[in-house]
């Protein structure tokens, strides 16, 4: 299911470790020896992608062993305890935002003037940004990976970018197969997992206004009927 995430992206997302970019003076990180530019690799043996699963994976540990590469290219394991709740005095690199495979027709990104700054021209689909800043994705490119990261990490809101439900319409829309463009059930997966879900609908005339609009809103409407007693969520 939901293999559709595009090589480099995935690149990205799997690549292995996250790398300390800074460590607090006096602090637990300092006392193990670690240092800027060290990439923490596993903890407890459970791989590392981002800052994301580094605190998702320490979150209550107090018996904790890391599977360090050095900046010198040496592996180290560390192996410690820690007091509950104590804070390890580290900082991550900022995550590299997974990059949209989609050509939505609306997309404001190639609408944005030569001389705008940087930061306007990237185009990221990453339920990880997502989850932190409240950018949308599509989810048209998300993987099982990612669906079950997004479960079981509780990477919770998400917001997604329905515009719409028909099949042909959503794929016309975000300029992509078919087989990429099914938004229910991954609508109806998240919710059913108790995932908070922010939706947005941008319309287009003549496109999904209309009698298109108003199956949009009618499946939204049956997928919370449905899964009410377990979930409220928010439609913007």
């Amino acid at each position: 299911m939901y293999e559709f995430a595009v090589t480099p992206a995935v690149t990205q997302l799997r690549r292995p470790g996250v790398i300390i970019t800074e460590v607090t003076a006096d602090s637990l990180g300092e006392e193990l020896e670690l240092e800027p530019n060290d990439r923490i690799v596993k903890v407890n043996g459970r791989g590392v992608r981002d800052y994301l699963d580094f605190r998702f994976q320490t979150a209550g540990e107090t018996e904790l062993t890391f599977l360090v590469k050095k900046s010198n290219g040496e592996t180290e394991e560390i192996e410690f305890d820690r007091e509950e709740g104590e804070d390890l005095g580290l900082m991550f690199e900022q995550i590299v935002p997974r990059q949209c495979a989609n050509e939505c027709l609306f997309c404001f990104c190639k609408g944005n003037p030569e001389d705008a700054r940087p930061s306007l021209f990237v185009r990221d689909e990453d339920i990880r940004l997502s989850f932190l800043y409240g950018n949308y994705t599509t989810l048209s490119s998300i993987t099982e990976d990612e669906m079950k990261r997004i479960i079981e990490q509780r990477l919770s809101p998400q917001y997604v970018s329905v515009h719409a439900t028909d099949l042909k319409t959503r794929a016309y829309l975000l300029g992509v197969e078919e087989s990429r463009a099914d938004i229910s059930d991954k609508l109806e997966r998240l919710l059913a997992a108790d995932i908070e879900l922010h939706a947005q609908v941008v319309l287009c005339p003549e496109i999904n206004d209309g009698a298109i609009l108003e199956k949009t809103y009618a499946i939204l409407r049956l997928i919370i009927q449905k899964l009410s007693r377990r979930q409220s969520c928010q439609w913007h």
